[in-house]
Order: C-alpha cells, then sequence, then structure tokens
C-alpha cells in the first residue's frame, strides 16, 4: 500500500517534473478507492519477483513494468520501503523495551531506599548492643543482605536501561543494499522474433488442419452423395428451424 501511495515521474506525459502516485500510473478504473488499492496489490504482486539464497543470507528480487525507469524506480522506492519498515519494527521493539525497564529500574530504586532507610533505622536504635545480642546480629545479617540485593538489582537494571535507550536511538540500517535497481537496456517483452516464429507456427498448423479437414471432406463428398445430400438438407432444415424460432420470438416481444 505504500509503493502505491509513493509518487514516481509520470512516464505517461513529457513533462520532466509531472509526477503521479503508482496507483494514478497503473490506471486501475474503480470507482471505490479501496477497491482500486486491492487491484493494485495484486497486480504488483505479480509484477515482483523474489528470490532468495539462503547461505550468503541474500534476497533478490525484479521488478516487471511497463516502462524500464518506472520498473528501477519501483525497485529503488521498495528498498527504501522495507529499510524503513525494519527501522520502525526495531524501533517499536526498543521503546517497548526501554519503557519496561525504566518501570522496572524505578522500582528497584524505590526497593533501595527502602532497604538503606530500613538499614539506617535499625544501626540507629540499636547502636552499641548489637554485638552483645545474637537475634540483633541475626537481623543485622538479614537487613544488610536485603540491601545487597536491592542494589544489585538496581545497577543491573540501571546497566540494561542505558543499552535500551542507546538501542532506540540507534537507526543504523540492518539491510546492506548490494546493487540498487538500474534501468535494462532490452524490454524482457515483447520479444518480436518469439513472437513472430510463435505466430508463424501456429498460423500454419492452423492451415494444415483445416486444409486437411478440407480434403478430408471433399474425399468424403464423393464417396458418398447420398449421404452428403441428406446431411445439406439436414442442415438447411436446421437453420430455417432456428430462423422460424427467432422469428416467433421477435414478434412475441413486439
Amino acid at each position: 500500500t505504500r509503493l502505491l501511495e509513493s509518487k514516481f515521474p509520470d512516464p505517461r506525459t513529457s513533462v520532466p517534473n509531472d509526477s503521479a502516485t503508482l496507483l494514478a500510473i497503473l490506471r486501475i478504473k474503480k470507482s471505490d478507492p479501496e477497491r482500486r488499492v486491492e487491484l493494485g496489490v495484486k497486480q504488483m504482486s505479480k509484477a515482483i519477483t523474489i528470490g532468495m539464497d539462503a547461505k550468503p543470507n541474500l534476497v533478490w528480487f525484479t521488478v516487471d513494468a511497463r516502462w524500464a525507469e518506472l520498473g528501477s524506480e519501483i525497485g529503488n522506492r521498495l528498498i527504501e520501503l522495507v529499510s524503513s519498515f525494519d527501522r520502525e519494527i526495531r524501533v517499536s521493539k526498543a521503546k517497548s523495551m526501554r519503557i519496561f525497564l525504566q518501570m522496572r529500574h524505578d522500582s528497584a530504586e524505590t526497593a533501595l531506599r527502602q532497604a538503606e532507610e530500613t538499614q539506617r533505622f535499625f544501626y540507629e536504635q540499636n547502636r552499641g548492643f548489637i554485638g552483645n545480642s545474637p537475634s540483633l546480629k541475626f537481623d543485622e545479617a538479614r537487613i544488610k543482605r536485603d540491601v545487597d540485593l536491592a542494589s544489585d538489582l538496581y545497577v543491573n537494571l540501571n546497566q540494561q536501561l542505558e543499552v535500551a535507550r542507546i538501542n532506540e536511538i540507534n537507526d543504523a540500517a540492518l539491510i546492506t543494499v548490494i546493487d540498487s535497481a538500474v534501468v535494462p537496456r532490452k524490454a524482457l517483452w515483447p520479444r518480436y522474433f518469439v513472437t513472430t516464429f510463435s505466430a508463424a507456427a501456429v498460423g500454419l498448423l492452423i492451415g494444415l488442419l483445416v486444409a486437411g479437414s478440407a480434403a478430408i471432406l471433399a474425399d468424403w463428398r464423393a464417396r458418398n452423395p447420398e449421404s452428403w445430400g441428406y446431411l445439406r438438407a439436414t442442415v438447411a432444415k436446421a437453420k430455417s428451424d432456428l430462423r422460424s424460432t427467432f422469428s416467433m420470438k421477435s414478434e412475441r416481444s413486439a
């Protein structure tokens, strides 16, 4: 759909700067705009041939168009649209990851502040009594462990959040263009030699069939004059019946 809505130099006119959408250039005659887009998508799907080589991770495609310049421009526009789509998908994923990590980061920061505040309050309330009380030592170890866990989680999430922020603004293309689309020097179709040869072969075949049928019919008519006369009379009667039938229908309708 984006390709059909893209503008290209109009090959139907001689004005250099005149442009039109690909959907308009295709001249799809439908009053319904949505139906025009559907037919345009089908037409371009047939005009674009795609291939893939899995070993070098290479994808190639060709575009069949009525005008050579238009075909190459469609090919280059396709590369732009695919790269843009890939970038949008990656940015969207990176943004979603960054938002999730930001929420977890804020939650971990709050948990760390609470654990540190609990530790500070414990030391203020039990200053000078921890060394002589086993229960206070146990509580100190537990509070310290909670602070360490909260601190490790916060540091880990902070690092991941920084990576997600970098990935969100990283718009480097993952698609490497090896060869851009070029204007072909020779049209793939029509191939005049192949067309002329095929037409001559088909014409010769039809001529042989007609000549052979005529010879067989002439030989059969010479051998069976009575059957030929009966066949001619039957055909004449059938024509007469058809004429009378059509004339009756015309009179009734009148």
